[in-house]
C-alpha cells in the first residue's frame, strides 16, 4: 500500500518543517499553521528508522473518511529517508506538518515534542510501522461526542512477519463496545483491559488533549514501559471512556524490528522495568479499591509473564550468566515482596503454555524455574513461528 507524493514543496503555507533543539527529551517551541480552525483530531507520529514502512502509514492516514485532523511526523534524527517520505507527503496535504529534532531524543521524546505542537480536541499517538483501518478516527469521533469521553480506547489485530518479512499470521484482538460515562463504570475494567493487552499501549487509544494538559501528563524518558507508565497517570486523572468494537488497529510484529525491540534489553533490566510495570498498576488499582481477589490474580498471572520472559531472557549467550547463575537470580526474584504477594494466587485465561509457567512459578523451585525457562528459550530461538503462536495462545 504505497502512496505517490509530491516533491517536498518550498511554500511554508503549505508545508511546516520545524526543526527544534534542546537538551530535554521535552521539547517544545515548534510552529504550527496560522488562520486555520483547529482539528478534531492531532495525530502524534514518531519516525525513526522506518522508511520502509511509513509510507503506508501515511496512505492510511491519508485515506481516513474524517477529515478533520492535523499529522505530526516528528522526525526524531532519523538516519535514512523516513523524514524526507513524510515531506513529500506534506507537500501534498497542508494537514501534515513535518518537526525535526536535531539530535534523536528517544521514542518518549518524539512523543512529547508532537503532543506539545497538537492543536486538536483530542490525540492520537500512532506507530509509523503499522497500518489503521480507514473508519477508525470516525467511528471514535462519533463515540467521543456522543458521551463528551476523555477517552477512546479499541481493538486491534497482531500481524506477525518472520525475519525475511514474509506474512505468518494474523491473531485478532477485539474489544466489546461500551460507554463508561462515570469512573465507576470503569474503574474495575482496566485490569481486564491489561490482562487482554489492550491497556498497556499508546496506539489503540485518543486521550483528550485538555486531560493531558491539566496533569501534565508526559512520556517518560523510560524504555519499553513508557506507555504504560502514561496511561496509568491519564486514566487516574479520567472521568469518561468510549471503547469501540473490531480490530481497526494492525500491529505490525516483527522479529527484531520496530520502534522499541524487548530482546535489545538485558534480562535484569526487563524484569526490573517490569516490577516498575506491575507495581505502577497495583498502586493504581489500591487507589481505585478495586484490588480484590479476582484482580490480584489477574496482576499475578501478568505478573508471572514477565518472571518468565525475563527468566528466559537470562537463558541467551549474551547475558554471560551460568546455569548456577541463573537459578540465584531466580532466588532472588521469588524472594522479592512482589513474588510473595503475587505469584500464590496468579491466574491466567490465557495460553496453556502460561498456565504451566505459572504452575512451575507456585512450585517455588528456583531450578525447575530456570529448567522451564531454557525450555522457551530452546523454542523461541529454533522455532519462532511456534513460539508466536504458543504465546498468543494459538
Amino acid at each position: 500500500m504505497t502512496r505517490d507524493v509530491a516533491p517536498f514543496a518550498s511554500h511554508t503555507d503549505t508545508v511546516c518543517a520545524t526543526r527544534v533543539s534542546s537538551g530535554d527529551e521535552r521539547v517544545a517551541g515548534a510552529c504550527a499553521p496560522v488562520g486555520e480552525d483547529a482539528p478534531f483530531f492531532s495525530i502524534v507520529m514518531p519516525c525513526y528508522g522506518v522508511e520502509a514502512y511509513i509510507g503506508q502509514a501515511l496512505e492510511c492516514i491519508l485515506k481516513q473518511t474524517e477529515r478533520s485532523w492535523e499529522l505530526i511526523v516528528v522526525d526524531d534524527a532519523t538516519p535514512d529517508a523516513s523524514a524526507s517520505i513524510a515531506e513529500r507527503a506534506a507537500a501534498g496535504d497542508a494537514r501534515i506538518r513535518v518537526v525535526h529534532h536535531e539530535r534523536n531524543l528517544g521514542l518518549s521524546g518524539a512523543r512529547n515534542t508532537g503532543i506539545s505542537q497538537a492543536r486538536g480536541e483530542y490525540v492520537w499517538i500512532c506507530d509509523p510501522d503499522d497500518t489503521y483501518e480507514p473508519d477508525v478516527l470516525s467511528r471514535a469521533r462519533g463515540a467521543l461526542e456522543r458521551n463528551h469521553a476523555d477517552v477512546c480506547l479499541f481493538g486491534y489485530c497482531e500481524e506477525y512477519y518472520d525475519e525475511a518479512g514474509a506474512f505468518m499470521y494474523r491473531n485478532d484482538l477485539p474489544l466489546e463496545t461500551g460507554e463508561y460515562l462515570s469512573p465507576q463504570d470503569w474503574h474495575g475494567l482496566v485490569i481486564a483491559w491489561e490482562s487482554s493487552t489492550h491497556f498497556g499501549y499508546a496506539w489503540n487509544k485518543i486521550y483528550r488533549r485538555a486531560r493531558i494538559e491539566e496533569g501534565p501528563c508526559a512520556y517518560e524518558n523510560v524504555r519499553l514501559i513508557e506507555d504504560v507508565l502514561f496511561n496509568v497517570d491519564f486514566f487516574a486523572r479520567a472521568c469518561s471512556v468510549v471503547v469501540l468494537d473490531g480490530t481497526p488497529y494492525h500491529y505490525a510484529k516483527r522479529k527484531g524490528s520496530g520502534l522499541t525491540n524487548a530482546n535489545a534489553y538485558g534480562a535484569r533490566e526487563y524484569f526490573d522495568l517490569h516490577v516498575r510495570r506491575v507495581s505502577a498498576l497495583r498502586d493504581l488499582l489500591r487507589s481505585w479499591d478495586v484490588l480484590d481477589g479476582h484482580a490480584a490474580g489477574i496482576l499475578g498471572g501478568l505478573y508471572g509473564r514477565y518472571v518468565l520472559s525475563a527468566l528466559e531472557r537470562a537463558c541467551y549467550p549474551r547475558e554471560g550468566l551460568s546455569h548456577g547463575q541463573r537459578i540465584a537470580w531466580c532466588r532472588e526474584i521469588l524472594d522479592i515482596e512482589l513474588s510473595r504477594a503475587l505469584l500464590p494466587q496468579a491466574c491466567d485465561q490465557g495460553s496453556r503454555a502460561l498456565r504451566v509457567g505459572l504452575s512451575v512459578l507456585k512450585t517455588s523451585s528456583p531450578r525447575l524455574c530456570v529448567a522451564f525457562a531454557r525450555t522457551i528459550y530452546l523454542v523461541h530461538t529454533k522455532a519462532y513461528g511456534v513460539f508466536t503462536r504458543l504465546r498468543s495462545g494459538r
